[in-house]
């Protein structure tokens, strides 16, 4: 969690410095997304501590639906075509409160 926070902090800071040169700067907050950052064990490991299977790991969250790389792209071209906009960042978690920046 600090290191995001960080990172979040370092992107604000960006925007604040940046903004007049008309640099923007923006964050994608993205979790349990099926990629191979987490080795299979991992996240066979995740589920079973949380009783679960894998497949409802990555359905756990508000929305009950598994979040794709597809999604995550999508707020990356969102963020890239939103001219007007800076200093934020857009979370592509389903709604997982427990990985909320805090």
């Amino acid at each position: 969690m600090v290191a995001k926070a960080a990172l979040f902090a370092l992107m604000r800071q960006y925007a604040l410095e940046q903004g007049e040169a008309g640099i923007r700067a923006a964050a994608v907050n993205a979790d349990r997304i099926r990629t191979r950052l987490l080795s299979e064990e991992a996240v066979r490991s995740r589920a079973r501590a949380r009783g679960i299977s894998v497949d409802d790991y990555y359905r756990t969250n508000l929305l009950h639906r598994e979040v794709t790389a597809e999604d995550v792209a999508e707020a990356f071209l969102h963020l890239a075509l939103a001219e007007s906009s800076t200093g934020l960042a857009v979370t592509v978690d389903g709604g997982n409160m427990a990985a909320a920046p805090r």
